[in-house]
């Protein structure tokens, strides 16, 4: 171990403490709402992983059903192929905080999301306090859109 896990570790602890912990609520003063999607078909898989989110962080509110608002989406087990997913996801919900995870490398399928309207793409696993300060509309430095600007602009 060359002590790199260590940094990235702190990092994302840093990364989580960004959002005040009595900050709880979205603009609407509810619970984060984010609608949760996998490209697996296995619902079974989909309703443990949304229960096991609910221990992790409930300060979020996960569901698996589609609703008219939601201030985040999450989508999961993404494989490069499926922007349609995205962009559709994108068009239904403008305003919502869009991430995307999947295996690495995610070089390999960032651009692909971040064209189809993506705000974040990460590999799995990706720390709890990451994905919670990210769902709630922190660390807009770390946007994909953000950091395509600074890549341009250097």
């Amino acid at each position: 171990m060359d002590g790199s896990d260590t940094n990235d570790d702190a990092e994302e602890q840093a990364s989580a403490d960004r959002i005040p912990r009595g900050r709880r609520t979205n603009a609407g003063g509810n619970r984060t709402v984010c609608l949760l999607t996998t490209l697996n078909p296995e619902r079974g898989l989909s309703l443990a992983l949304r229960q096991h989110l609910e221990e992790e962080v409930p300060e979020i509110d996960f569901t698996l059903e589609p609703r008219d608002r939601v201030d985040a989406i999450w989508i999961c087990g993404y494989e490069p192929g499926h922007a349609k997913l995205v962009r559709t996801l994108r068009e239904h919900h403008g305003d919502a905080v869009i991430v995307v995870t999947g295996r690495e490398p995610v070089e390999e399928w960032e651009s692909e999301v971040a064209d189809a309207g993506a705000d974040f793409a990460f590999s799995w696993p990706v720390a709890y306090g990451l994905l919670e300060n990210v769902l709630r509309g922190g660390l807009p430095s770390k946007k994909l859109k953000a950091r395509r600007r600074q890549g341009l602009s250097a």
